[in-house]
């Protein structure tokens, strides 16, 4: 719901990066394959991600 209502807000608010931390990325990326820990919702298109 949270990664919802953030892609929902105006441009104004919030929008996707023109550019972003490459290791930032990859260690989001690298949670994605642990699913017994984290859920990574979003950030498929370089778009940002939540994380829980």
């Amino acid at each position: 719901m949270a990664y919802d209502a953030l892609a929902e807000l105006p441009q104004h608010f919030s929008t996707i990066p023109k550019r972003h931390d490459r290791e930032l990325k990859a260690h989001v990326d690298a949670l994605r394959f642990d699913e017994n820990w984290y859920k990574v919702i979003g950030g498929d298109r370089d778009e940002g991600a939540v994380t829980v």
